[in-house]
């Protein structure tokens, strides 16, 4: 133990070890210390330890000392694989540093600084709500759009439907009215399912295209479905 100067220290139970742990370092309660005073000449404090520890098996000694005080502390003390071997530690005192508290901030820097961020974070915050607006808009005028467009082919597509039957036409006049080919009825097909499912009667037309609808007149109703998307179903009264 060496003073300011780099002379020996001799104060009386300077130095402290234990071997319960380095937890224990912070417990005010706790009395397993073994205290010993350097020596006057050399300054060295000296203890004989004998645990035995094995390192490959991630183990350390359980020895730790440090003169009372000290910033720094050695622990792991011990005899690795039985060996005897000795362990020097040397703590020179060293003159606290004064702390400098750094200047107050202005409070009007703050002040800025907050405002700075505020702003910042409320420009966002509009330009997501706007962005958000936006989308909100487009995707609806687009929805609008779709949902007048079908509304439009299948009430032109009902019409022509009404027309070809009521002229008494049959599905190959019909057919060549609107420019389509005929495309005969098939057993099973799923205009006569959905008519059948929704109790329209018996088939008064064979099957027929209009303005890229097929559709087929039955006894309560003309049953339509768009071309290419046959899950799509519909009917609508003569």
């Amino acid at each position: 133990m060496l003073d300011l100067n780099g002379q020996p220290i001799a104060t009386d139970d300077l130095v402290r070890y234990w071997s319960d742990g380095l937890e224990k370092l912070a417990d005010p309660l706790y009395q397993g210390y073994i205290r010993k005073t350097p020596k006057s000449h050399s300054g060295w404090a000296n203890l004989d330890i004998y645990q035995n520890y094995y390192p490959d098996q991630g183990k350390q000694g359980p020895w730790c000392w440090a003169p009372a005080g000290a910033a720094d502390v050695v622990v792991g003390g011990g005899l690795p694989y039985k060996l005897h071997v000795s362990t020097f530690a040397v703590w020179r005192a060293e003159r606290r540093e004064t702390q400098v508290d750094p200047p107050p901030r202005h409070r009007h820097l703050r002040h800025r600084r907050h405002h700075r961020r505020h702003r910042h974070l409320r420009h966002r915050r509009h330009h997501r709500r706007h962005l958000r607006r936006r989308h909100r808009r487009h995707s609806t005028a687009a929805a609008t759009t779709a949902a007048t467009t079908a509304a439009a082919t299948a009430a032109t597509s009902t019409a022509a439907a009404r027309r070809s039957t009521y002229t008494g036409d049959s599905g190959d006049d019909a057919a060549q009215r609107v420019g389509h080919p005929q495309h005969p009825v098939q057993p099973g097909c799923r205009l006569g399912r959905y008519a059948r499912e929704h109790s329209l009667g018996v088939p008064l037309t064979e099957e027929f295209d209009v303005a890229g609808y097929r559709c087929q007149g039955f006894a309560n109703g003309i049953v339509y479905v768009p071309i290419g998307r046959w899950d799509e179903l519909g009917h609508t009264s003569w």
